[in-house]
């Protein structure tokens, strides 16, 4: 039998009213993305077509299995409903971990688009098997972290939830190339009055890293007034020129805050680059 440690037992102090309004705004932020999306392609003469990711996805895993994960269409909980499926690379047994996410994971329900996916193999753990939450059709990225162990088949919520899925925020994620850490900024909010989404106002100043396999969160960068790792703000979008370069070395570009500038008929405000740095974990 599956076993699905409590979910909210791991955020902070169980505030499950804030959670709640925290997925609320997070979901305005992504429809007001949208809609300006298709606002700016409608004014450049473009044809908008909306691009569905293919919602079954195979990961195969370096060990005793390969992992599916399944869109399941004739749900009761409509068609963002997912299974989770493995395979045994010996002997190709199919299993169902579980049928229904959305069954599994209350939450998802709160909203028709709002689904689960494989996020990471980490190597070195396993066969275990992280899982995030995510938004279908949107730029939501991941959400919370789940941890599945297919020895005790467990699925828990990851301690670095606490850190990781804390704000409302836009977060922009760079997975280490063997997948066991994954580096994460939020895109704060500045001064800069008049944005039209105040989570693009960005002062991202602090460079995070969650270790997948030990389960921990700690800040690798945290820059000086004035200077930030977000280069644009707009309407549109932020940019992040954040890298791996091995395991433990990540290279990433800082940008002079105080000289930021509007430009082009869009409103982007972007910032100088002031030089490329590199960490190493």
């Amino acid at each position: 039998m599956l076993l699905i440690k409590p979910f909210f037992a791991v955020l902070v102090s169980g505030n499950t009213t804030a959670i709640a309004q925290m997925q609320i705004d997070y979901i305005l932020v992504t429809m007001n993305k949208i809609a300006l999306l298709l606002i700016f392609s409608f004014l450049s003469g473009c044809s908008t077509e909306t691009s569905i990711e293919e919602l079954e996805i195979t990961k195969e895993h370096s060990f005793s299995y390969s992992y599916k994960i399944i869109n399941e269409t004739d749900s009761q909980y409509g068609a963002y409903d997912v299974s989770f499926v493995r395979y045994n690379n010996k002997s190709g047994d199919r299993e169902v971990i579980f049928e229904s996410a959305k069954e599994v994971f209350p939450f998802l329900r709160d909203f028709p688009h709002h689904t689960l996916a494989i996020f990471a193999f980490p190597k070195g753990g396993g066969d275990a098997v992280i899982l995030t939450d995510t938004y279908t059709d949107a730029d939501g990225g991941s959400g919370l972290l789940f941890m599945y162990d297919p020895i005790t088949n467990e699925i828990k919520p990851m301690q670095s939830n606490q850190e990781y899925a804390r704000t409302k925020y836009d977060k922009h994620t760079f997975l280490s190339p063997k997948q066991t850490r994954v580096a994460f900024v939020f895109n704060d909010p500045s001064e800069n009055p008049g944005m039209i989404i105040p989570s693009e106002q960005g002062n991202a100043q602090k460079l995070q890293l969650v270790d997948l396999l030990n389960d921990t969160v700690v800040t690798i960068v945290d820059l000086p007034k004035g200077e930030t790792l977000n280069s644009q703000e707009s309407m549109l979008g932020s940019h992040f020129d954040i890298q791996w370069k091995s395991e433990n070395t990540i290279r990433y570009a800082v940008y002079d805050q105080t000289m930021k500038s509007r430009s082009g008929s869009y409103g982007h405000i972007e910032a100088p680059l002031i030089e490329y740095r590199e960490v190493s974990l």
